[in-house]
């Protein structure tokens, strides 16, 4: 069994901070052992916890994946402590030029003249496969770079990754 911090906001964090970057996460960590790994995780690469919020008495989120290595499928098994939402004051974030927060099923949002602008996550009629839905965003985030408003790109991406979560559009690939 291989044990690893994970998530598409605690993956980019990670790997911008070690490759020099000066960046920060904005999450919920459990006042457990895990939330103290990952935190030690952080720390070891730079990356700025100022906005990391820790709750005694939470469980830090946890994921299973159990893969098959004969055919490269996954199962996700995930653990998440209800009403473990982060709960960021904007005024905790002066001095920062976020550009964009992902907010799970809220949608996500950016900072723009000293505020934040959320942008609604779009609502999706049949859940098939959130599975990576994170990372789609991000993608269609960096692919959408030409786009002249953030609210626009945010929109369009949230779109996107709707119909995934749908599955409209297939953006993951299968491993046959």
């Amino acid at each position: 069994m291989l044990e690893v911090g994970g998530g598409p906001a605690a993956n980019a964090a990670c790997l911008l901070s070690l490759w020099g970057v000066s960046c920060g996460l904005a999450t919920v960590l459990g006042g457990d052992t895990h939330g103290q790994k990952i935190l030690v995780e952080f720390r070891a690469v730079g990356t700025d916890l100022s906005l990391t919020e820790i709750r005694p008495g939470h469980r830090t989120p946890v994921s299973v994946i159990l893969v098959n290595l004969a055919n490269g499928s996954r199962t996700l098994v995930n653990q998440k402590e209800q009403g473990a939402e982060l709960r960021l004051d904007p005024a905790r974030l002066t001095g920062w030029s976020p550009r964009v927060l992902l907010m799970g099923q809220a949608g996500a949002g950016y900072y723009e003249r000293g505020q934040w602008v959320v942008v609604p996550a779009v609502p999706v009629a049949r859940h098939v496969n959130a599975t990576g839905c994170g990372d789609v965003l991000s993608v269609c985030m960096m692919l959408l770079h030409e786009q002249s408003h953030p609210k626009a790109k945010l929109s369009l991406a949230n779109q996107i990754v709707a119909e995934f979560i749908e599955g409209r559009r297939n953006l993951v690939p299968a491993l046959a």
